[in-house]
């Protein structure tokens, strides 16, 4: 389940909370991340992503909320797409046609 998200005009340091979450969540997927599922490219765009994001967030402590807001959004549209969209030999859910 997904951190609970501040509302946008809300506090910063409730915004800053929530990108340290989803930092610290994509890093134990990161991690899990099989290199026989996933392409080792994408593991490691994902994975330079969650550390340069994190890198991020040390430097600036002061940001507005709408910042921490856009570097988590960015960083979960990587993450869906790499996770979703990525896998090396997809399972087709639709059954074989009847011959």
């Amino acid at each position: 389940m997904a951190p609970k998200r501040a509302k946008p005009g809300g506090h910063a340091a409730a915004a800053k909370r929530y990108l340290a979450k989803t930092i610290e969540v994509l890093g134990k997927i990161v991690e899990d991340m099989e290199p026989a599922v996933y392409e080792d490219a994408d593991i490691e765009r994902l994975e330079t992503a969650v550390k340069q994001t994190k890198d991020w967030l040390d430097k600036n402590q002061h940001a507005p909320n709408r910042t921490y807001y856009k570097k988590n959004d960015d960083l979960e549209a990587l993450a869906d797409h790499v996770i979703w969209n990525c896998v090396k030999d997809p399972v087709d859910p639709q059954p074989p046609p009847p011959q």
